[in-house]
């Protein structure tokens, strides 16, 4: 018989001998109607297909998507048009732009893999500028953070119910093949370990043990957007998306944010309205403008430099070029008719036609509004405290949250108050506008004043299906519906924003309809809880115009936001620890008398776990291996004593500390400005070169791939002058020879940012900037020891401005 009969029997007898009876198919029939209740497949991440796959394995940790358009959600024109989307693993990016523009918008579509050529093998997480609250606790938000685990978790209990209601039939199928895979992998994601690394975070974020166990729908909006925060921190994404993650925040606790974010070293994007927030942590700044992203290096401040310098040299050029054009057009009119001049015009008629045109530089729009002036009171004392104390339980002074309270509140006056989540900010503002009655002393509001309150929550306040149009005629009837638009107009809502139902519009559009309903009436004293937050930089600049000319009354404010704070208050009123309310003439003052030391952070990556998740594994691990306490808590006490010795090696005291932090910062890819936030106490020693060397290694090497390479110096000295002053001249020489290092490999690659006239542009901008000593320069001049590549080049190219200037 021939092999290929022999088969066709097997498969034959294979199906004879794998046919079932009726019963059987009726058993397993009535056992799948079980099977079915219990097992429900779950939506599998993205990311975890991708990383099943392999993906993972293979692909870049960046992003970088060509040629992007995105629409509004509401319908209408695109936010986003043929644009680039690039992401660069390790870079912090803040993603600025007006209200409106598709901030929030981009996020959203990034994080939920909308976008076709988004990585499906990158692990994203995306934290709102809201979060609901539900009954789960919050410990257990955030273990539902990490998809995968959850997702493997809930798979595990489906295949062991499933098996078991197998088993129940007198089926021997079984699923140890997948489950060895799921515990594998579970083991992979150190998921046992989950729950404390969760405690960890929650700690860290002030989260007491008690608090852990709360619902989440029992938690103030600062409280769930900590959750919000621990569930990023937490599982550690690959591109991390914040938006407004400082709305809510305390002052300690937005410096334990960026302290913790200045280190993360995957990829971020934030959206914020703090300017602060921002220069503290960002690497580099994305900017919407004429639906595109326009990328640059450098933190919010540095941004704003180089913009305007590029909006001048935009502008400068494109006048230069209409002259041109203009004297042309004036020669072609002139002479096109004349035989011997005609081929001339002919010509310049060519080259017209030819000509890129430039665009002119459009004016940035202002937000600008003012509050209506109020009219005149009898007294300019709006609000008087005296021997005030208040408490939620009575006359307690166990429970009071503030006592022997003594204030004065007068026309003119733009108070910031200060203190930490819970120690009565609201409760004071609640007082002010009669919400609630002292339990003791007194609190007099003048009579003849009117009152304008801008909440916390203010965007709560509004109807959601209607549009600001109706919204506002609704609040004022008498209201005619020109006099709305004009309302609405002023807070720059177009009659398409204002005829949208509110629901579409922005966090910082719903802020400025309430802006609008806020400044209807003409209040004397003006009560605002968290004005900015949802705002975008350019309305906030409004607002912090509006109240320094605000006339005729006085504001009484809450913000985390310090720029804010220290543009428009000229008095604090601080909230301390004692039950005391102080006022205080500065910003530091008052933040030093309300706001303990910050914790310090103990939440690191899965990779670099701290010391109390290492202690926790090893627990676990004595438990599975039933080694005694005795035994434990000696394995503990020794891992302890490691710690502290690598504690003290860490003091940054000695020079090799300094050049170690150093180090550490260029890696993590922070602006020139930060460094020096961080090496400001430091005092670099003069005989010591691999300090300049690093620090003029990353500056050179950022020079030639950047294509703002003429701001980069700038944005450096500061740092320069600090670690490598005149005094270090052998210092200033490396700078200089690391310049003409780079300067001449990036001439012989071909670099397209260089030139040979690049190294003289250089060292004028450093001697422009007092970054070089003339003596320095000179001695570099001199110096045939150092052979560093390029000097006889270099010498060609710059020895006749060192004769004029050095």
């Amino acid at each position: 018989m021939s092999t290929a009969n022999q088969n066709q029997r097997g498969k034959r007898k294979g199906k004879r001998k794998g046919k079932k009876s009726k019963s059987q198919l009726k058993q397993e029939k009535a056992s799948g109607k079980k099977v079915s209740q219990v097992l429900s497949t779950p939506e599998i991440p993205a990311f975890v297909v991708a990383q099943q796959n392999g993906d993972f394995k293979t692909f870049s940790k960046d992003v970088h998507i060509p040629n992007f358009t995105m629409a509004r959600p509401g319908g209408g024109s695109e936010l986003l048009l043929e644009t680039d989307v690039q992401l660069t693993h390790g870079r912090k990016y803040g993603l600025i732009g007006p209200n409106g523009h598709g901030k929030t918008t981009l996020l959203t579509q990034l994080a939920s893999y909308q976008i076709p050529e988004f990585p499906k093998h990158l692990r994203v997480l995306h934290v709102k500028q809201e979060m609901p609250g539900d009954e789960h606790s919050v410990l257990d938000a955030v273990l539902r953070a990490d998809e995968e685990r959850n997702m493997l978790k809930t798979e595990e209990a489906n295949l062991i119910a499933l098996q078991n209601s197998s088993h129940e039939h007198g089926s021997e199928e079984t699923h140890s093949d997948r489950l060895h895979e799921i515990y594998e992998r579970l083991n992979q994601i150190d998921a046992a370990s989950a729950p404390a690394r969760a405690a960890i975070v929650l700690s860290g974020l002030h989260f007491s043990e008690a608090m852990q166990g709360m619902p989440t729908n029992d938690l103030s909006g600062g409280w769930r957007m900590r959750v919000s925060l621990a569930c990023a921190l937490f599982v550690e994404p690959d591109v991390l998306l914040l938006d407004e993650p400082t709305n809510h925040l305390d002052f300690p606790a937005v410096e334990w944010l960026t302290e913790y974010l200045q280190g993360y070293s995957k990829t971020l994007v934030i959206v914020s309205h703090d300017r602060t927030f921002l220069n503290d942590v960002c690497t580099d700044i994305i900017h919407i403008e004429d639906q595109k992203l326009k990328y640059y290096k450098g933190d919010y401040d540095t941004f704003e430099k180089v913009r305007l310098e590029k909006r001048k040299q935009q502008k400068t050029a494109f006048d230069k070029q209409q002259a041109t054009i203009e004297h042309n057009e004036d020669f072609i009119r002139r002479f096109r008719a004349n035989k011997k001049l005609a081929s001339l015009a002919q010509s310049r008629v060519r080259l017209l036609a030819g000509m890129d045109r430039l665009d002119d530089v459009k004016d940035d729009f202002k937000f600008r509004f003012r509050f209506p002036e109020p009219g005149p009171l009898k007294k300019d004392v709006l609000l008087s405290v005296d021997d005030m104390a208040f408490g939620y339980y009575g006359d307690d002074r166990k429970t009071f949250l503030f006592e022997n309270v003594n204030l004065k509140l007068k026309v003119g006056t733009v108070v910031g108050i200060l203190g930490e989540n819970g120690a009565g900010k609201s409760t004071l503002i609640n007082l002010v506008l009669r919400k609630l009655e002292p339990v003791r002393g007194k609190m007099v509001l003048n009579n003849s004043a009117n009152i304008g309150f801008f909440a916390q929550h203010a965007t709560e306040n509004l109807d959601m299906d209607a549009s600001p149009v109706e919204f506002l005629k609704a609040q004022f009837p008498e209201a005619k519906h020109q006099e709305i638009y004009h309302k609405l107009g002023q807070f720059n809502l177009t009659r398409t924003c204002a005829t949208q139902t509110i629901k579409l519009l922005s966090g910082g559009e719903k802020s400025r309809v309430s802006f609008a309903v806020l400044t209807w009436h003409h209040p004397h004293l003006l009560v605002m809880d968290e004005p900015t937050n949802h705002l975008d930089l350019d309305t906030i600049d409004g607002l912090i115009t509006a109240i320094q000319h605000y006339e005729g009354g006085a504001v009484l404010l809450i913000s985390h936001d310090q720029h804010f704070l220290s543009s428009v208050c000229n008095e604090f009123w601080a909230i301390g620890s004692n039950k005391v309310v102080k006022a205080f003439a500065t910003l530091s003052d008052a933040k030093k008398f309300s706001y303990h030391k910050k914790r310090s952070i103990i939440v690191g990556p899965r990779t670099e776990q701290s010391l109390e998740q290492k202690l926790s594994e090893s627990l676990s691990k004595i438990e599975l291996n039933g080694i005694s306490d005795e035994k434990s808590n000696g394995i503990i006490e020794k891992k302890s004593k490691k710690s502290k010795k690598k504690k003290a090696m860490f003091a940054f005291e000695s020079e090799e500390d300094v050049l170690h932090l150093v180090e550490r910062a260029i890696e993590q890819h922070k602006t020139p400005s930060q460094m020096l936030r961080i090496l400001q106490s430091s005092n670099p020693d003069p005989d010591t070169i691999l300090i300049a060397k690093a620090l003029s290694n990353r500056l050179f090497t950022e020079y030639f791939s950047n294509s703002s390479s003429e701001d980069e110096i700038q944005r450096w000295a500061p740092l320069l002058h600090h670690m490598i002053p005149d005094s270090h001249k052998n210092n200033q020489v490396i700078v200089l020879f690391t310049a003409q290092s780079i300067w001449h490999t990036s001439l012989s690659n071909q670099t397209n940012s260089c030139t040979e006239e690049a190294l003289l542009s250089i060292f004028m901008r450093l001697f422009e900037l007092k970054v070089i000593s003339p003596a320095a320069f000179r001695q570099w001049k001199d110096d045939t020891s150092n052979k560093a590549r390029g000097k006889s080049e270099a010498l060609k190219q710059v020895s006749k401005w060192l004769e004029t200037n050095c």
